[in-house]
């Protein structure tokens, strides 16, 4: 809001000072124009995503060159490439970790076919596309083809020639792609020197389908810019109807080759003519912070669209490297591919690597691919890597004991999170509470050596976190800026930011961390597992409290020491600058749900006949194997009702995961959202729903087990929500009917408890401590329970006549309790 005001009034200012009519104030129209170009420069912190390349899923998946990976609509994966004459796919169903047996889709003597691209037709079938180069210069045209599988790549057919050029490479045709509109039309793009056989120029050209590609229109000019070479053209037809875009490598834009955009709108669709060079409808790609010098080249542009409606970019970057040895690099743009931002390397190559013909996938609303045709390096080929989709964090309020485990706290289950790990296998998950009295910070780290050797605490294994709490949001470093630095030889360094905008060394009191070692420190002879750190800041140093859901800046920094001399790299948060605040990610403090789980009723049968027990469950993530969910209850043939309230993070599409052995049916809202009561096993069966944020929803899920194995797992996700099993706090148990106590089987009547009539509390007198009291209404209505004591405290509930359930191990009595 103060950024938006303060906007509004330099376009008020600047509109008075500028329209001042007398000479005399030129000057202070000229130092008011340095000031609004200054301020200007200046951008909030970055609210959106970033992405996280995970190093750990870099693989080569064999060679040749330009690759593409396409996710089909069984969630399989098809990597498509050239190799010299002939075009290729392979196929994966397990995200990329194995692919199976190529499959030819052509061959064509005499050229070197190339670019493959491929898409997935409404109706299922495949449509490949590339173009052919001649082999030999002056022998045979340059050419795209277009085939069709509509067997899922098994088989290809209806090989079709789709554009003629010249037979010289000046006047060629060049790097096809394709796009369905929902309307079933299908535009293939590609770039064209053919028409501009007396000159240096080149346009992007389309022609259009109708009917699956079995015939294609005239070609059409889409854009054009007199004196340049629009090239290497990849469209999106951008969600929420605004519009067909497609990216570019434009020259005549700011000096060499940059990413740029070209738009028409839907209703439009290049009907009105050709994008020239000065149309609106085109524009830099890179946001005015992140352009590059006009000598950079940054070619070969890919755009693809998240499902959350944010556009990713990636190009061949020169920046830094020659133009022999670029590297890919990606951007993240808005809803309407604009101001593309928060840069990120999936692959660091070395000086002398390259990274080219690169392309982007999304796989779902939280994973991305991209691929590379790497080379100058000693493990060239076509790769593949996967991003992790990384969000503004959520700290949910929380009471952490700070012993360096996770384990002993709800919030480091459930609480959103970021991930670093895109130079090695070291890799490290960030999760943030607080409370009234601290922030916590709890960092899990893979690392397989731990070094601890240097007099320097950057230059050992370490983690470190970037604070900026008050949302100073400046463009470089400012007074109210915190940084905290932990590495596992309890070495630490704190530092704050000056007036001066320098950070100096800072001793602040109260500051807890804890570290737990899985490994051994400095022996590189043996393989460790990592390392973790639990931190709680005090927030009385940190100038007091943010609000809630007022939003501040944090980043993060992780420290490795692989051969115990020096940090082989400190790896930033993907698209941050630790020295810049403007750059700094979101996050939020947020109230959160205190949910305490779902209500289970547990019956003999499959079909809910004999109900034998109620509980409160906290998750429904269970694997009970060949046993039961408890000694009433049979091993085989019994089913289950879990009833309560869902209280969702967000506001948006929820996709739901259940994955059971046996039946399952869910209702949300009192909407059926998964309907599968069938005696199968581990499939993960899906249904989604609109939910809104902070609202409770009944919630109803049932279960039954046929015979054998016995298990139920119950996950959630969301573009906002990464899949998880959905966490205790965001479920409310019901207060429906759960059992019939009076049909329990009173199996030892030797326990009995005191006083009865009671007010208050109730002890049960055994040798044992009770496993589980419940108490009930005559309605057979849990009212309260409580775990592993043998005293509850009934004083809350009115008076009346109630059913006692005891339980010690194998032995159950029910008891009438009167409340007085």
């Amino acid at each position: 809001m103060l950024l938006a005001t303060f906007i509004l009034m330099l376009l008020i200012l600047s509109y008075l000072f500028l329209n001042m009519p007398n000479k005399k104030y030129l000057g202070v129209k000229n130092a008011f124009l340095v000031l609004l170009f200054t301020s200007s420069l200046v951008f909030a912190y970055e609210p959106g995503i970033r992405i996280a390349w995970d190093y750990r899923t870099g693989k080569v998946v064999n060679g040749g060159v330009y690759s593409r990976v396409k996710k089909m609509a069984d969630g399989d994966l098809a990597f498509v490439y050239s190799e010299g004459p002939e075009v290729w796919i392979r196929k994966s169903n397990d995200q990329g970790k194995t692919w199976g047996n190529r499959v030819l889709v052509a061959r064509q003597d005499g050229y070197n076919n190339t670019n493959a691209e491929m898409i997935q037709l409404q109706n299922g079938w495949l449509l490949y596309a590339w173009n052919g180069r001649p082999q030999k210069e002056n022998s045979v045209p340059y050419i795209i083809k277009t085939k069709i599988s509509k067997d899922l790549g098994a088989t290809w057919q209806d090989e079709k020639l789709i554009y003629t050029a010249d037979i010289t490479f000046a006047n060629g045709c060049w790097e096809p792609a394709m796009l369905q509109l929902p309307s079933g039309e299908i535009q293939l793009y590609f770039a064209n020197e053919n028409p501009y056989r007396n000159n240096g120029d080149q346009e992007i050209t389309m022609v259009r389908s109708s009917n699956n590609g079995g015939t294609w229109s005239a070609p059409v000019t889409t854009s054009y810019r007199v004196g340049g070479r629009d090239g290497m053209p990849v469209p999106v037809y951008l969600q929420n109807n605004k519009g067909i875009v497609y990216a570019i490598e434009d020259p005549g834009f700011n000096g060499n080759f940059k990413p740029v955009i070209i738009s028409t709108s839907v209703q439009d669709n290049w009907t009105s003519g050709a994008v020239n060079g000065s149309s609106n409808k085109r524009w830099g790609a890179l946001r005015n912070d992140y352009a590059l010098a006009g000598n950079v080249y940054a070619g070969a542009p890919y755009i693809v669209q998240l499902l959350t409606g944010e556009t990713v970019l990636c190009f061949q970057n020169g920046q830094g490297r020659t133009n022999e040895t670029p590297m890919m690099q990606v951007f993240i743009g808005d809803e309407n591919s604009k101001n593309f931002s928060r840069p990120a390397n999936p692959l660091h190559l070395p000086a002398g690597g390259n990274g080219l013909w690169n392309a982007l996938e999304v796989l779902d609303a939280n994973t991305i691919m991209a691929t590379s045709s790497v080379g100058g390096t000693t493990r060239d080929g076509l790769w593949i890597i996967q991003g992790k989709v990384i969000r503004p964090l959520s700290a949910y309020a929380g009471n952490i004991t700070v012993d360096g485990i996770n384990s002993n706290e709800n919030e480091w289950k459930t609480n959103s999170s970021v991930f670093m790990g895109s130079y090695s296998n070291t890799n490290a998950t960030v999760k943030t509470s607080y409370n009234a009295d601290f922030f916590y910070l709890y960092f899990d780290v893979q690392d397989e050596k731990l070094n601890a050797d240097s007099d320097l605490p950057w230059d050992d294994d370490g983690v470190e976190m970037y604070l900026d709490p008050k949302n100073k949001n400046c463009n470089g470093v400012c007074d109210g800026m915190y940084k905290f630095l932990f590495n596992i030889g309890n070495k630490t360094l704190h530092s704050k930011a000056n007036t001066a905008g320098a950070w100096v060394d800072w001793s602040p009191a109260g500051v807890q961390y804890k570290i737990k070692l899985n490994g051994t420190v400095n022996n590189n002879a043996d393989t460790d597992k990592g390392y973790s750190v639990e931190v709680a800041i005090p927030w009385n140093q940190l100038g007091g409290k943010p609000a809630l859901d007022t939003g501040w800046g944090i980043h993060f920094k992780l420290h490795d020491d692989a051969n115990g001399t020096a940090a082989e790299f400190h790896e930033d948060l993907s698209g941050n600058d630790p020295n810049k605040a403007s750059t700094y990610l979101r996050i939020d403090l947020k109230e959160g749900a205190n949910g305490q789980g779902l209500q289970g009723q547990y019956f003999k049968g499959k079909q809910f006949e004999t109900p034998v027990l109620s509980r409160i469950d906290d998750e429904i993530n269970f694997n009970w194997g060949d046993n039961s969910p408890d000694p009433i209850v049979p091993n085989d043939q019994f089913s289950v009702r879990w009833i309560g309230q869902i209280e969702p993070l967000y506001s948006e599409l929820y996709t739901f995961h259940l994955k059971s052995d046996n039946g399952r049916r869910l209702w949300i809202d009192n909407k059926l959202v998964i309907d599968k009561w069938l005696n199968d096993w581990d499939i993960d069966y899906t249904g989604q729903i609109q939910l809104v944020a902070g609202k409770k929803y009944d919630i109803k899920i049932e279960y039954f087990e046929e015979n054998g194995g016995a298990n139920i797992l119950f996950q959630w996700e969301s573009a906002r929500q990464v899949l998880q099993v959905v966490p205790k706090k965001q479920l409310f148990p019901g207060t429906g009917v759960v059992t019939n106590v009076e049909e329990l089987e009173l199996s030892d009547r030797n326990i009995s408890l005191y006083p009865n009539p009671t007010k208050d509390n109730l002890t049960i007198l055994s040798e044992n401590v009770p496993s589980r009291i419940e108490i009930f209404n005559q309605l057979g209505q849990l009212q309260t329970m409580v775990l592993d004591a043998n005293t509850l405290d009934i004083s809350q509930l009115s008076n009346g006549v109630y059913l006692a359930k005891i339980q010690i191990g194998e032995r159950v009595n029910v008891v009438k309790v009167v409340k007085e």
